[in-house]
């Protein structure tokens, strides 16, 4: 856990990706969130940029999911990224065998995502 600390506290930018379990935030990523936020003060996530997206078998890319990890985020402090957001439905068919993206358009809208993160980044950094 200590290195996870680390690399968050070190980290220009976080992009964290979830998947949506049960129209929910899956238990392991929010005590990870909630693990590297102790000891209270400080904490490794305040005032760290932060990027939310992810995948779904699902019809709504994660939107649930997100919402929660966002919340628990601005908790601890972080600067999460208000927009763009970015999430995959259908992500079973999104992805082609070798794990790249099956879809021209996901992958434009991926690399837009990644791009704004980038950008979110550098105006918090000054």
């Amino acid at each position: 856990m200590l290195e996870l600390k680390q690399a968050v506290r070190d980290a220009d930018l976080v992009i964290l990706a979830t998947p949506e379990y049960n129209a929910g935030l899956p238990g392991v990523l929010k005590n990870a969130v909630d693990w590297v936020s102790r000891p209270p003060r400080p904490n490794a996530w305040e005032g760290r940029p932060v990027a939310v997206m992810g995948a779904t078998p699902g019809g709504f890319g994660t939107a649930l999911a997100q919402l929660q990890l966002r919340s628990a985020l601005a908790h601890v402090g972080a600067l999460v990224m208000p927009l763009p957001r970015f999430g995959v439905s259908q992500a079973h068919r999104a992805f082609a065998e070798d794990g790249s993206l099956a879809d021209p358009a996901t992958a434009e809208r991926l690399e837009r995502f990644l791009g704004s993160a980038a950008t979110w980044a550098a105006r918090l950094a000054g």
